[in-house]
């Protein structure tokens, strides 16, 4: 096991969008033009399962941090009947540190850190 020691933070990569709680009927253009309302959309990205429904999660990138913060701020909104959560991505560096066994519980240390994207295989790009 692994714990994280510390995090270099990169300003310059802010501009991203993560979405979360999406209904398996989201779709890249469903998602794209739902946020399109903030700013210019550079990049769109579903997570997909097997069965080729969106399993919940959304990445969406801006041509600006500003148009990030702006759908960030507008907090929660509806999307296919659902309640979704946009947050801004945080993007970092980590140092790991190689341990026996973990300290804090993950969810407080998910808390401590705040949202960390992982890329997943099944994300769909466009």
């Amino acid at each position: 096991m692994a714990i994280i020691t510390s995090l270099l933070l990169h300003p310059e990569k802010q501009s991203k969008l993560l979405v979360t709680k999406l209904s398996a009927e989201t779709t890249i253009e469903s998602l794209k033009a739902h946020f399109a309302q903030h700013g210019e959309i550079e990049r769109c990205h579903v997570s997909m399962g097997p069965t080729g429904n969106c399993t919940g999660i959304g990445i969406i990138t801006y041509a600006s941090q500003e148009s990030c913060e702006a759908a960030a701020r507008a907090g929660p909104c509806m999307l296919h009947g659902q309640e979704v959560h946009p947050r801004q991505a945080v993007y970092a560096v980590a140092n790991w540190k190689k341990i026996e066994k973990f300290p804090k519980p993950f969810e407080v240390m998910r808390e401590q850190i705040g949202n960390v994207v992982i890329p997943s295989k099944y994300f769909q790009n466009k």
